[in-house]
């Protein structure tokens, strides 16, 4: 009876665990952010639009599975990012006949951290590829370095903005989701989405170009943003 046992317990023990890869993770991404908001505040009308956003990123953890189909991650995120917004300022002009314009490509260079966890749900194609979906939370930091402001006239007495956003940060709940797929047993590919809806504040410190000391720009807060991104982790 005893013998019995002990072949049921690993017959049980084979069939539960053989697919899972429990263990360290370390990994590496790629995406871009979908919707990252404006953080130039001046007093005038503008519009800002996107003309590149991208992030790379690193990920360290580890993960374990309860049985074939459920298990948890948690992990540590470490990323940089590199955005260029176009801008474009309105202003009237001095006859009144209409609005001029003058702009820039205002250049944002920013760095992150968070930790994370996540739930894993997976099927098992094979004893060495598997499908899944994750979803979980985590809290993130976001630090941009000081970036300068130069957006000169296009249009002949248009305002022009000189100087600089001066502490750029903010910090959140993130919500991590997306589907994945393991193979060779100890690789995983990663497709998912970040939401992160918390606040990007900024301290506009703005003058014109006739060396007027009144500041034209104000504190200002923008979304954080969303970022989409293809991942790699090698499983330990």
């Amino acid at each position: 009876m005893d013998s019995l046992k002990k072949i049921a317990f690993v017959l049980a023990a084979t069939l539960t665990f053989s697919y899972a890869q429990n263990g360290a993770f370390l990994g590496l991404d790629l995406g871009t952010n979908l919707n990252r908001g404006n953080l130039l505040n001046a007093n005038a009308p503008l519009q800002s639009s996107s003309v590149l956003d991208y992030s790379l990123g690193i990920k360290a953890g580890y993960q374990h599975y309860f049985n074939r189909f459920v298990g948890m991650r948690t992990y540590l995120g470490l990323g940089n990012s590199i955005s260029q917004n176009q801008t474009i300022v309105y202003a009237q002009s001095a006859g009144g006949g209409g609005s001029v314009k003058s702009k820039d490509d205002i250049r944002y260079f920013g760095f992150n951290a968070s930790l994370n966890i996540d739930v894993l749900l997976k099927y098992d194609l094979s004893k060495t590829s598997a499908l899944g979906i994750y979803g979980g939370f985590g809290y993130e930091g976001s630090f941009y370095t000081n970036t300068d402001v130069k957006i000169v006239a296009a249009d002949s007495g248009a305002l022009e903005l000189l100087g600089k956003l001066k502490n750029i940060s903010g910090n959140g709940l993130i919500i991590n989701a997306g589907i994945y797929t393991q193979f060779a047993q100890n690789h995983q590919i990663d497709l998912g989405i970040k939401l992160a809806p918390y606040y990007i504040r900024a301290k506009s410190e703005l003058s014109n170009r006739a060396g007027n000391v009144n500041n034209l720009g104000a504190p200002s807060k923008a979304f954080a943003g969303n970022t989409v991104f293809v991942g790699y982790r090698y499983l330990f």
